[in-house]
This record gives C-alpha cells, sequence and structure tokens, in this order.
C-alpha cells in the first residue's frame, strides 16, 4: 500500500494510471520470487524431452505417440509448454 502512495507522488491522480505504474516495478520482484519453481518446472520439462527422445518406437506405440510427435515434442525449447 505504500508503493502506491509513493508513485501518486509523481503521477498524476488516477487510480488506473497508478496501478499500471505500480504493477510494472512489481513484476521483477515476482519474477525473482518464482525462479527457484521456474528452473525447476524448466528442469524438469528438459529431463522430460530427453528421456522421450531415447524411448524406442515399441515404448512410443505403448503410451500413444508416434515418432513424429515425440520427437517434435523433444525438440522444443525448455522455456515452451
Amino acid at each position: 500500500m505504500h508503493t502506491f502512495r509513493f508513485f501518486n507522488a509523481f503521477l498524476p491522480h488516477n487510480d488506473q494510471i497508478a496501478a499500471r505504474f505500480y504493477n510494472l516495478f512489481k513484476l521483477p520482484g515476482e519474477i525473482v520470487d518464482r525462479s527457484p519453481e521456474l528452473l525447476k518446472l524448466w528442469r524438469e520439462r528438459i529431463r522430460y524431452r530427453h528421456d522421450l527422445e531415447m524411448l524406442d518406437d515399441h515404448m512410443l506405440r505403448d503410451i500413444g505417440l508416434s515418432r513424429e510427435t515425440a520427437l517434435r515434442e523433444a525438440q522444443k525449447p525448455f522455456w515452451r509448454t
């Protein structure tokens, strides 16, 4: 709440503009706070995609995937879902 008072001193008295300005500075803090979760998710995706790439055709059929689908998934960058 103190942050709004600080930003309101420099902005016109429009709550919507102040909220947007506040959120602009809040976002990097949230990214830093969530970075351990994000790194864990990315590591899991890397491991999952590597394991998927290593499966043979018989194992892929068992889980209902074609070789092409598995390779397409395995080649995605780790930050993409």
